[in-house]
């Protein structure tokens, strides 16, 4: 299920609006005896609180032979019927939640949640507990959302130019583990049966494997007792293992020998406790401010990397004008790139990329106004920072810290020549 959320929909505008409250003060942090982390952020204004769950599973932990079961469960997960809420279609889920919602599934995460009015926020947490622990799957909800899938997986790798190419590219830059596919493989996720998604869901979306997060204008006292009435009777649940991504591909194009279409090439980025993440970000900061206004010429660079929502990849897509092949489409997205690496680091370029992403890392203190502005893109934020380990002060001081040997370096370590690149090429679509 896609992401929709008051949160802009391009990167650039996300990373200009969407507030990340890891630096915001007055969090509160506990976890209950079964382990769910919780963490509230009271609010002083505002109408709507944020109720938030992220998972430590996704699907890099489908078992082999099963690519799709967590993004399968996550459908579920929103529309089965759960406590006093019958069981329900995507769009009568998101009629409800008209101001923010999201249930998205990612490598190593699954994140569901609500925007919802204060007033509403005793009875949204006695749902969003009734999900956790006793969420009511059934064979109806299984035909309901395989086809949705099947859609939903078309739209990822075929439908859609830009997006296709971008996923493709991606599934190179870091292949699923064992043959498995971001968003899952149609064919396995139809040969899943009921038990096998009700077992998953029953032994590993608990509290030993959550954090639920509540930004907004709610009393903490209060919100802390109904969190713990409703969610501590739940059991732990268990840990399950995630497997290893395979090997990046080699350069080479994934072509359809077709001119025209699109072209895209993707790299596998440094984890956030790699040496080379600071230098990373830099660059990335400069790619994505290099993007002209949409609509300046087609055959404009598109960039995509999303530090909390997919972390693991930066991707670069370009339209292929009718009278070039694809490898030298490729080749214009990497002199592009080098282009923007090849400049100097400039003084107090560090301080700037820390500016630029405070919303989304927590690299600058945030005045709970603009946490106000999006109680949805806070909890996000919150909740995939402490997923990642992400210390946006730490992370501050060590951007702070980067010379120009560092970010050349970085820049041979994760975009030299086969240093894990991918690119693939797809025949035109029609825009929809």
């Amino acid at each position: 299920m896609s992401r929709r959320a008051l949160a802009a929909a391009s990167l650039l505008l996300a990373l200009l609006v969407a507030p990340s409250p890891v630096c915001a003060a007055e969090t509160t942090t506990f976890a209950l005896e079964n382990g769910l982390q919780v963490t509230l952020k009271p609010l002083a204004t505002g109408e709507q609180v944020a109720i938030l769950v992220v998972y430590d599973i996704g699907e890099d932990h489908d078992p082999e032979g099963r690519s799709g079961l967590a993004h399968l469960v996550e459908h579920c997960y929103v529309t089965s019927a759960a406590g006093k809420t019958k069981q329900r279609t995507a769009e009568e889920f998101m009629k409800r939640y008209p101001r923010a919602w999201n249930a998205q599934t990612g490598m190593r995460y699954t994140v569901i949640a609500v925007m919802v009015p204060k007033e509403s926020l005793a009875a949204e947490l006695e749902e969003a507990a009734a999900r956790m622990g006793a969420l009511e799957i059934t064979q109806g909800d299984l035909d309901r959302e395989i086809p949705r899938m099947r859609v939903e997986l078309a739209n990822m790798f075929d439908s859609y130019s830009a997006l296709a190419v971008t996923n493709r590219a991606w599934a190179r830059a870091r292949p699923s583990p064992a043959g498995g596919r971001k968003g899952g493989v149609i064919e396995q996720i139809e040969a899943l049966t009921l038990e096998d998604v009700q077992a998953w869901h029953r032994k590993h979306y608990k509290p030993g494997n959550a954090r639920l997060v509540l930004v907004g204008p709610f009393e903490e006292v209060g919100a802390k007792t109904l969190v713990e009435k409703h969610f501590g009777p739940i059991a732990t649940g268990e840990a399950p293992v995630p497997r290893a991504p395979g090997e990046p591909v080699a350069s080479e194009l994934e072509d359809t020998g077709r001119r025209g279409g699109w072209v895209a090439r993707a790299w596998r980025a440094p984890a956030s406790d790699d040496d080379a993440y600071p230098a990373f970000l830099i660059l990335a900061r400069r790619i994505l401010a290099a993007v002209r206004p949409r609509g300046t010429t087609g055959m404009d660079p598109f960039p995509q990397f999303a530090p909390l929502d997919h972390p693991e990849v930066i991707s670069i897509a370009r339209r292929v004008v009718p009278e070039e092949t694809s490898a030298e489409a490729a080749e214009a997205i990497d002199a592009w790139l080098l282009a923007i690496a090849d400049e100097p680091l400039h003084e107090q370029e560090g301080l700037a990329t820390a500016r630029d992403f405070a919303f989304l890392l927590g690299t600058m203190p945030l005045p709970d106004a603009h946490v106000a502005a999006n109680p949805y893109g806070a909890a996000f934020g919150i909740a995939r920072c402490a997923q990642l380990g992400l210390d946006g002060s730490a992370l501050a001081r060590r951007l702070a810290a980067v010379d120009q040997a560092a970010f050349e370096a970085m820049v041979e370590e994760v975009f030299g020549a086969g240093k894990g690149a991918a690119a693939a090429v797809m025949s035109p679509h029609p825009a929809r």
